[in-house]
């Protein structure tokens, strides 16, 4: 199940005998608010959740695509609701004034196609597209993470070039305009993303052989960037 708090109301998306619901709470009695139940014949996942300019917003995949839903968190009215249909899966990411779906747009294993939708959490309303599936002409890898924050949309890219090269990229979240690009090592994966208002840290993990043992470990490591540039 998945959950957001916010003005004294708990919301907890989930199954419930083979039903995806949406449930708001009173947060100090318990007492159940409200709930939308998804159509059986979409075959919905459980609700994803996050909370962005006041609203409860809301991402289903269902069979074909995933949907996007914002309710008023006081009772539950649908104030706009999109279906992100070039997506084959796609997740949620919130912050201040925008929501931003980020998923495949491929269906083809051996294809890796990335898109991002970054939408007004007010009204829906479009506001900036990325697709990406090549970077400085090198064809896109399986590694690909994205992270929203602090007014930035941050997004790392690993290339199928030789050698494989990592590019992490910072974007306006409101307009989508690049604030800078960095060329980055970062050994065998990314582990996390995490924003702050003034730093970014990327952490990386790098498995490591251990004769001793005769075993792998893992060992994580911390970059720290400026976010303005």
């Amino acid at each position: 199940a998945h959950d957001a708090r916010f003005d004294g109301r708990l919301f907890v998306g989930g199954w419930v005998c083979s039903r995806s619901l949406l449930r708001a709470y009173d947060l100090h009695t318990g007492e159940m608010l409200w709930e939308d139940e998804l159509s059986d014949e979409d075959k919905p996942s459980e609700p994803v959740l996050q909370i962005a300019e006041g609203r409860l917003v809301s991402i289903v995949q269902t069979a074909r695509h995933p949907v996007v839903r914002a309710y008023a968190p006081t009772d539950g009215t649908i104030l706009w609701q999109t279906a992100e249909e070039e997506f084959s899966h796609g997740g949620l990411l919130a912050d201040r004034s925008t929501v931003a779906v980020v998923g495949s747009l491929s269906d083809d294993a051996s294809t890796y196609r990335y898109g991002f939708r970054a939408r007004d959490a007010a009204s829906g309303a479009l506001r900036w597209v990325w697709d990406v599936n090549d970077f400085h002409g090198a064809p896109i890898g399986r590694g690909y993470r994205t992270a929203l924050g602090h007014g930035t949309f941050l997004e790392y890219i690993e290339t199928r070039d030789a050698p494989v090269s990592s590019w992490l990229i910072a974007r306006d979240s409101t307009t989508g305009e690049t604030i800078w690009e960095k060329r980055v090592s970062l050994h065998d994966s990314l582990a996390d993303i995490i924003i702050g208002p003034e730093r970014v840290h990327v952490v990386g993990v790098s498995g490591l052989y251990n004769e001793r043992c005769d075993c792998w470990t893992n060992q994580f490591y911390v970059a720290c960037l400026d976010v303005a540039s």
